[in-house]
Protein backbone atom coordinates (compact mmCIF):
# COMPACT_ATOMS: atom_id res chain seq x y z
CA UNK A 1 0.00 0.00 0.00
CA UNK A 2 1.32 3.48 -1.00
CA UNK A 3 2.22 5.52 2.14
CA UNK A 4 2.75 9.56 2.43
CA UNK A 5 4.13 11.63 4.38
CA UNK A 6 0.57 13.08 5.61
CA UNK A 7 -1.16 9.41 5.81
CA UNK A 8 -2.04 6.62 3.88
CA UNK A 9 -3.91 5.93 0.90
CA UNK A 10 -7.38 5.37 2.80
CA UNK A 11 -7.07 8.01 5.07
CA UNK A 12 -6.98 11.00 2.14
CA UNK A 13 -9.59 8.83 0.60
CA UNK A 14 -12.14 9.12 4.09
CA UNK A 15 -10.93 12.87 4.24
CA UNK A 16 -12.08 13.56 0.69
CA UNK A 17 -15.68 12.25 0.76
CA UNK A 18 -16.30 13.93 4.06
CA UNK A 19 -14.96 17.03 2.28
CA UNK A 20 -17.16 16.64 -0.82
CA UNK A 21 -19.89 15.75 2.02
CA UNK A 22 -19.75 18.74 3.75
CA UNK A 23 -19.98 20.89 0.76
CA UNK A 24 -22.88 19.16 -0.32
CA UNK A 25 -23.91 19.56 3.11
CA UNK A 26 -23.36 23.28 2.95
CA UNK A 27 -25.18 23.90 -0.22
CA UNK A 28 -28.28 22.19 1.49
CA UNK A 29 -28.48 24.49 4.67
CA UNK A 30 -26.54 27.80 4.19
CA UNK A 31 -28.81 30.22 2.16
CA UNK A 32 -25.73 31.96 1.07
CA UNK A 33 -24.18 28.96 -0.63
CA UNK A 34 -28.08 27.39 -2.17
CA UNK A 35 -26.91 28.36 -5.73
CA UNK A 36 -23.95 27.44 -5.61
CA UNK A 37 -22.44 23.71 -6.27
CA UNK A 38 -20.77 21.81 -4.21
CA UNK A 39 -17.85 21.62 -6.32
CA UNK A 40 -18.02 25.42 -6.13
CA UNK A 41 -18.58 25.40 -2.31
CA UNK A 42 -14.87 23.23 -1.81
CA UNK A 43 -13.22 25.34 -4.24
CA UNK A 44 -14.20 28.55 -1.83
CA UNK A 45 -13.59 26.85 0.98
CA UNK A 46 -10.04 25.05 -0.14
CA UNK A 47 -8.45 27.16 -2.94
CA UNK A 48 -6.25 25.54 -5.70
CA UNK A 49 -2.40 25.16 -4.61
CA UNK A 50 -3.18 24.80 -0.89
CA UNK A 51 -2.21 21.91 0.41
CA UNK A 52 -3.44 20.51 3.89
Amino acid sequence: MYRSASGDVRTRLLDAARFAENARLVTRHEAACRDMSPRQVAERALPAGRTA
